[in-house]
């Protein structure tokens, strides 16, 4: 751009909410085994959110659907987190909640005696008010 308009300026910036979602990531990924990152393949942002997740040691699991989820795999985790690219819709980030929020197909999972099972909800980023 600046060969064009050698007068231009150009600044590394992202907006707000694409800093605080990414600033959520960080905090997240701190506290759980997994992170579930639901959005677009395309998305340059959702990929962007696995990327840090990974980036601090944490597995993340990049989604479009539930129908995408290794279940199986995930149920052997103790925390399992869901954050999602800002344009997600919301009713695809909560199909993603309920399928890890289901009892394990297998039955419920063994614990030692005298142990409590480890906690089923996914962790989640703080939620955001929606639209409308």
């Amino acid at each position: 751009m600046t060969s064009r308009y050698p007068a231009a300026e150009c600044l590394d910036t992202i907006c707000s909410s694409t800093h605080r979602r990414q600033a959520e990531v960080r905090e997240l990924a701190a506290q759980v085994d997994a992170l579930v990152v639901v959005g677009g393949k395309n998305s340059a942002n959702t990929r962007r959110l696995a990327e840090i997740a990974e980036g601090l040691g944490t597995r993340a699991l990049h989604v479009e659907t539930a129908a995408e989820l290794p279940l199986a795999a995930l149920a052997a985790l103790a925390r399992v987190g869901v954050t999602a690219g800002a344009s997600t819709p919301a009713w695809i980030i909560e199909e993603v909640v309920d399928a890890l929020s289901a009892p394990a197909p297998c039955g419920p999972a063994r614990t030692a005696p005298g142990s409590s099972p480890a906690p089923r909800a996914p962790a989640r980023s703080p939620r955001r008010p929606r639209p409308g």
